[in-house]
């Protein structure tokens, strides 16, 4: 929900969409842990590279929804305890920055074991680029347009 949305509702609705939010994180971060178990075993087992694909997916998924939830979160609360200068002092603005911080970090961390999972991605269509063969460029000017 946008945040000029969330400040027009009544404030019952408002705590409302807020508990809703950090059921949203539960959820999705218990999600997170089972699939985790599941994509271990699939590992283990020798499951399918389509398999195990189907897994990173659900578990990508399910941490952009609880990093989406924390965020929500965590800018209601910031807002809420006056800001820059008085959100950082308040304890629940602390625990859902770091929640946030944690999703994120989870979410990086996992798309990064992903490319470690031999077979789990698709192969890529990217055609290498030999700049050798095309003579001196420019750093970050290179562009392939054939």
């Amino acid at each position: 929900m946008a945040r000029g949305l969330l400040e027009q509702l009544p404030f019952g609705r408002q705590r409302a969409v807020a508990e809703d939010n950090g059921a949203r994180y539960v959820s999705a971060m218990h999600a997170v842990e089972m699939l985790d178990v599941e994509l271990c075993a699939a590992q283990a087992g020798g499951a399918s590279a389509a398999e195990r694909h189907r897994l990173h997916t659900r578990i990508d998924e399910e941490l952009a929804r609880a990093a989406e939830s924390a965020s929500a979160i965590y800018e209601r609360r910031f807002a809420a305890a006056g800001g820059r200068h008085h959100g950082d002092t308040d304890p629940e603005v602390e625990l859902w920055k770091r929640r946030l911080n944690t999703v994120l970090t989870i979410r990086s961390q996992h798309q990064l074991a992903e490319f470690d999972d031999a077979g789990a991605l698709p192969p890529s269509t990217v055609r290498l680029h030999d700049r050798a063969a095309n003579g001196p460029h420019q750093a970050g000017l290179d562009f392939d347009l054939g």
